[in-house]
């Protein structure tokens, strides 16, 4: 079971981005392909994510990231959090809480397959 509040906000350079397979420099982002490849299959997680990790469309990575956690995770939790919950730790983004498991890759039917 993992639960963390990844760090939001932050950039980083191209040399902590290359070994992620959605390249992009946002802190949160990586952070969550990383609990995505670390969790052991039907592994847990609670994660505190900002709004822009669940909504932004507009970089690829982004997007791209939020599919890989649509395909190989069963999100059955999200708590909205009021704004400014992170103020005084620095960071005023609206954020949420959000639990899930890991599970096989989704198949185009809707089904679970095994994680191989």
């Amino acid at each position: 079971m993992v639960l963390t509040n990844p760090p939001f906000g932050g950039k980083e350079g191209k040399e902590a981005r290359s070994r992620f397979a959605f390249k992009t420099g946002a802190t949160q982002m990586l952070f969550r392909q990383h609990v995505i490849d670390a969790l052991n299959p039907s592994g847990r997680c609670g994660i505190v994510m900002d709004e822009g990790a669940l909504f932004r469309i507009n970089e690829k990575a982004f997007v791209q990231t939020k599919r890989k956690f649509l395909d190989d995770c069963d999100v059955f939790c999200i708590v909205s959090l009021p704004g400014g919950v992170f103020v005084s730790a620095g960071a005023g983004v609206k954020t949420n809480l959000v639990f899930f498991r890991k599970a096989g890759r989704r198949s185009g039917s809707g089904t679970t397959t095994s994680p191989t």
